[in-house]
């Protein structure tokens, strides 16, 4: 396992309200890392080369899988089942990894624990595989790679130009919505077009259900538990916000951030992971309560103190996080 030296601190400013959202840290984990993945309390990491299996508590790790030469990044994880990309193809590791010879794009793990991905097809098209049934759709572009979101019995699509379900039968429904990220929350699929503020929740058949704007860009959407999204926002100069909404598009409140992260939840929404260039910072996550400025601080009394590098550069020696809750 590669190893570095990091220093972090964070300060905590917030306001008291019914609902909410609020984070408690449990760990740093240094180092270059490609996808994290977690499943409670246990988190697989791309990582030197390897999937490192870790403890999302103590950032222990209690074992290295390798599924090939290269560098592995995970995708997805459930129980001993790890999905992911090496060199552009798609890998599964269950305990004897296989590499396939295609070229995935996205892919994920359903509750009853089958592979599901998003493939690049000829000329850009847009293949999709439930366990090792494929289907190619129409009117889909894959020349990039588009939104993908895991939901019982189908999988969405954003390609930037429309939003599509596809059912594990090879059915497809698809309607004209600007958007290029897509979550399942439980109940809907939540949809975001990058660099525009507007969310919008559709229903199953398509029905819009509601539409919100938000103070500024969106640069990624991650689902946050059942019934629970989470959109990491882009302010420029300002930095970054993880603006937490529910269901309904409510505001469970805002996590200003010194820049954009990779961020991503487990899928009871109980543990946060925040992925920088330079090391992942894990969370346990409260919700219905008043909140408290106990969360979100960390003095380095484990010896790891930190300057994270984010997208607005090296911050030093301090992170500043504010949570601010209507």
């Amino acid at each position: 396992m590669r190893s570095t030296t990091l220093v972090l601190g964070a300060v905590l400013l917030v306001g008291c309200a019914e609902r909410g959202t609020s984070f408690d840290m449990l760990s740093v984990l240094p180092g270059d890392t490609h996808g994290v993945a977690l499943e409670g309390e246990r988190a697989r990491v791309g990582m030197a080369g390897q999937i490192c299996d870790v403890d999302a508590r103590t950032a222990s790790v209690g074992a290295d899988l390798d599924a090939a030469d290269g560098q592995e990044r995970v995708l997805d994880a459930r129980g001993d089942l790890v999905v992911g990309e090496l060199d552009g193809r798609l890998f599964l590791d269950d305990g004897a990894a296989t590499l396939f010879d295609v070229q995935v794009l996205d892919a994920g793990i359903t509750p009853a624990g089958e592979p599901v991905s998003v493939l690049r097809g000829a000329n850009g098209r847009c293949d999709v595989a439930f366990g090792s049934t494929a289907y190619t759709l129409e009117g889909l572009s894959c020349a990039v790679a588009p939104g993908f979101a895991v939901a019982p019995g189908a999988v969405w699509l954003a390609d930037g130009r429309s939003v599509a379900r596809v059912d594990a039968d090879g059915t497809v429904d698809a309607w004209a919505v600007e958007a290029d990220r897509v979550v399942w929350d439980g109940e809907r699929a939540i949809v975001a077009r990058s660099g525009a503020p507007t969310v919008q929740a559709f229903e199953a058949d398509g029905t819009r259900a509601w539409e919100l704007e938000l103070h500024a860009p969106v640069h990624d959407l991650a689902p946050a538990g059942p019934g629970s999204v989470a959109a990491m926002l882009d302010e420029g100069e300002a930095g970054g916000a993880l603006v937490m909404l529910d269901g309904a598009g409510a505001h469970l409140g805002t996590f200003e951030l010194p820049g954009v992260t990779a961020v991503g939840f487990d899928p009871a929404g109980t543990t946060l992971s925040l992925q920088t260039p330079d090391g992942v910072l894990f969370y346990s996550v409260r919700g219905g309560a008043p909140l408290g400025t106990e969360g979100l601080t960390y003095d380095g009394t484990d010896g790891a103190l930190v300057g994270v590098q984010t997208g607005v550069g090296v911050l030093g020696t301090i992170v500043l996080a504010t949570l601010v809750v209507d």
